[in-house]
């Protein structure tokens, strides 16, 4: 059956509906589209400072499997990356040991700063319990410490003292 006669059927009135035949009312007109608005448009990817450093880390945190001693494990690719470092710089490579001396170095530094901002930690809570103390009885003198706030005893400063301590021991 050709279009024309197909057509003209419509036209009389002949038309059946029925399995794959919609009623003419709910058929789209000549010239309309089925999906006026179109397909929406992909916008490009906005890159902000912040989301590109999300990026990176969510990257440098994707597990990957590796060899090691003969076994598969995963482990992060960063993890992955600077074993691969290291295995360079040990084969002699000089540009990797010179990165992984500056790693080194510059850890070692933020390290030691962590540890100085703890000792000076202690020193504010002995400050504040000496002050807390001399000012009022024992029993209603309480330390306050930026945000934190806790009754003076001498069981509280002991307290506060052993957990900055095995702070700098686990950091060590």
């Amino acid at each position: 059956m050709d279009k024309k006669s197909k057509r003209k059927r419509q036209l009389n009135g002949d038309y059946r509906v029925g399995y794959c035949r919609p009623p003419e009312s709910t058929q789209f007109k000549k010239g309309q589209s089925g999906n006026p608005g179109g397909r929406p448009r992909n916008l490009p990817r906005v890159a902000t400072t912040l989301q590109l450093r999300k990026d990176i880390l969510t990257a440098m945190e994707r597990e990957v499997t590796i060899v090691r001693g003969g076994k598969t494990e995963k482990v992060p690719a960063i993890v992955a990356a600077f074993d691969r470092l290291l295995l360079k710089a040990l084969n002699g490579h000089y540009r990797s040991l010179e990165l992984v001396i500056q790693l080194r170095r510059q850890l070692i530094e933020e390290h030691s700063e962590m540890q100085a901002q703890l000792m000076g930690t202690v020193l504010k809570v002995d400050e504040a319990y000496e002050a807390a103390i001399a000012a009022t009885p024992e029993s209603e003198a309480e330390i306050k410490l930026g945000q934190l706030k806790f009754r003076a005893s001498p069981n509280t400063r002991e307290a506060v003292r052993r957990a900055t301590m095995d702070i700098l021991k686990d950091d060590c």
